[in-house]
């Protein structure tokens, strides 16, 4: 599966490649998968679920910010984005703004060892237990920091 620009979602049986029906014309900037759920993110708030990947079905964010990054972790998925911007859901239907004060923008997330780690502009890194609360880590670099991963 793989989601682009101007709402693409497309699909694959490793033989024939399938342009799926998003419902969105905005650029779609990461796919999440968790708990049987698939999650597509984007600009202004765009959230869409999908239990097989064929059919999408919009969701309500909470916000109109860009979604950059995000991640399934500790029952919960997680989206991160423009403005300090993290949403959170069990479920992937209903989604909540966790408001930690920080205006940077965050590109990236991941959950690994019970600890969320998200990075973005100007070398920020950041981690949280709880995605609500978040602490401020030293990077050594003020580049932007994209993507992040755990390894176990």
């Amino acid at each position: 599966m793989a989601t682009g620009d101007d709402g693409d979602i497309y699909t694959s049986d490793e033989s024939t490649c399938t342009k799926r029906t998003s419902g969105t014309t905005v650029e779609l900037n990461e796919l999440i998968h968790g708990n049987s759920t698939f999650v597509s993110i984007g600009d202004n708030g765009t959230i869409l679920t999908s239990s097989g990947g064929t059919t999408w079905t919009a969701r309500t964010s909470g916000t109109s910010n860009k979604l950059y990054g995000g991640a399934y972790g500790n029952s919960q998925f997680v989206a991160v984005g423009a403005s300090g911007t993290i949403q959170s859901s069990s479920n992937g239907i209903t989604w909540t703004t966790n408001d930690t004060g920080v205006t940077t923008y965050f590109y990236g997330i991941t959950y690994g060892n019970s600890i969320w780690v998200i990075v973005g502009k100007d070398g920020y890194i950041y981690t949280s237990s709880d995605e609500e609360t978040i602490t401020s880590r030293t990077s050594g670099t003020t580049q932007k920091l994209r993507r992040v991963f755990y390894k176990e």
